[in-house]
């Protein structure tokens, strides 16, 4: 588990710019604006990750517990300019290994009239086996780094990058930056 753990960790070392994060009550659904369509125009061989892209276990789980649709997006306003964001897990298809599958995590700041700036977070091509990753939004709160026992205060919402039932972090905005903390593992 702790070498799924570091693996996972030196994966996700990366942080791109944005600005402070703030809550929306908003579950993941796509009826909003057709983010879809705005992804597919961007990167045409990915998709948003689905249900059917996790293992069963993870399924029931999201479904039952969480009453999740869509595990791969958190619509919400993360930078709090009143301008809705969207955190995605994308499954693209891999060109240079057409049986294969790239995964990306991104956030995209919306910076209205449908236009959004993409902050890519994490690539895996097939480093790990991803059907059980999935997103979850975080209202404020107060969290524990369990790598440093660090506490971090979050005064608006943040996204969780799950791999379900091995690791977590949260991402938040902090000073027109992306950053994360070290929830579980």
């Amino acid at each position: 588990m702790k070498k799924l753990f570091v693996i996972i960790a030196v994966l996700f070392y990366s942080a791109a710019h944005a600005q402070s994060a703030e809550v929306s009550a908003a579950k993941p659904t796509l009826n909003e604006i057709n983010i879809e369509a705005i992804i597919n125009q961007k990167y045409p061989s990915c998709k948003i990750l689905s249900p059917t892209d996790l293992n069963e276990g993870l399924q029931s789980y999201l479904i039952k517990s969480l009453g999740h649709q869509t595990p791969g997006i958190v619509p919400t306003d993360l930078t709090g300019d009143g301008i809705k964001d969207y955190a995605v897990l994308l499954r693209c298809k891999n060109k240079k290994a057409p049986n294969r599958v790239t995964e990306k995590f991104a956030i995209l700041v919306g910076k209205g009239n449908n236009k959004y700036d993409w902050n890519f977070i994490a690539k895996w091509e097939d480093k790990l086996s991803l059907d059980n990753l999935y997103l979850t939004l975080i209202e404020p709160s107060t969290l524990k780094d369990v790598n440093d026992g660090k506490e971090v205060q979050l005064t608006n919402a943040g996204v969780e990058l799950n791999l379900f039932e091995a690791a977590a972090r949260v991402y938040y905005f902090e000073n027109g930056k992306i950053k994360f903390v070290q929830v579980s593992d």
